[in-house]
């Protein structure tokens, strides 16, 4: 039930931030979310027994989510930029 509710808050956080947040507000939500999401599947895998790298994985995550958010002036985004063909 915990899952449920913490879900649900996160879910109205997120819709909050698309709609009402500026810029920087809206990434530092994003990167909190993709930390807490980090963590989640950490542990996740601990309790599979399996080994994981969290704090790399969390880090990488970070660093990917951030570098996706910077636009490129007269170029578009990084998502674009990257998927553009030549």
């Amino acid at each position: 039930m915990t899952r449920v509710l913490s879900g649900a808050v996160l879910i109205v956080v997120a819709v909050a931030a698309v709609w009402f947040a500026p810029a920087w507000l809206f990434l530092l939500i994003a990167e909190l979310l993709v930390i807490l999401a980090c963590y989640e599947f950490a542990g996740l895998v601990r309790a599979s027994a399996l080994s994981f790298p969290t704090v790399v994985a969390t880090i990488a995550a970070a660093l990917t989510c951030a570098a996706f958010s910077r636009a490129t002036p007269g170029r578009g985004t990084a998502l674009e930029v990257v998927l553009r063909p030549g």
